[in-house]
């Protein structure tokens, strides 16, 4: 079928899609598998959406609209990692949370620590078993 139509198994023809569909799966508003410029196909409902005005999520919109990614204009997924990007980006604009970069600096400092103590013990180790192999130690 061409764009804006879907292949229909019980009709066995092409039939239209929604009008905001570019490309669909099925008939009517949920089957969207693309959407027509300026709409974003909101993955969790399979429809096509506006993106909400700034400071406005899904919902709280007279319209349904959806919480779009800043940088690429799409909706946001309804999974818990995009819900949780949705809401960093409403946090005064900030792409990250406010504890994220001292979170990763502590993981990174105790991966240091760790580093640093096995390659001591492996320091240790190495000289007593050199000192016993010449015979330096005597026990």
């Amino acid at each position: 079928c061409q764009s804006g139509s879907y292949y229909n198994l019980s009709s066995q023809a092409c039939e239209p899609c929604n009008k905001s569909c570019l490309t669909c799966s099925s008939g009517g508003d949920n089957g969207c598998t693309s959407c027509q410029t300026p709409m974003s196909l909101h993955p969790a409902t399979s429809t096509c959406r506006t993106c909400c005005p700034p400071g406005v999520t899904e919902g709280e919109h007279e319209t349904p609209c959806c919480s779009c990614d800043p940088t690429t204009g799409q909706c946001y997924g309804a999974v818990s990692a995009d819900k949780r990007r949705i809401a960093l980006s409403l946090d005064s604009g900030s792409h990250h949370a406010p504890h994220q970069d001292s979170y990763f600096s502590s993981v990174t400092s105790l991966v240091a620590v760790i580093c640093l103590v096995n390659v001591v013990i492996f320091g240790a180790v190495f000289t007593v078993l050199q000192a016993r192999s010449t015979g330096s130690l005597c026990w």
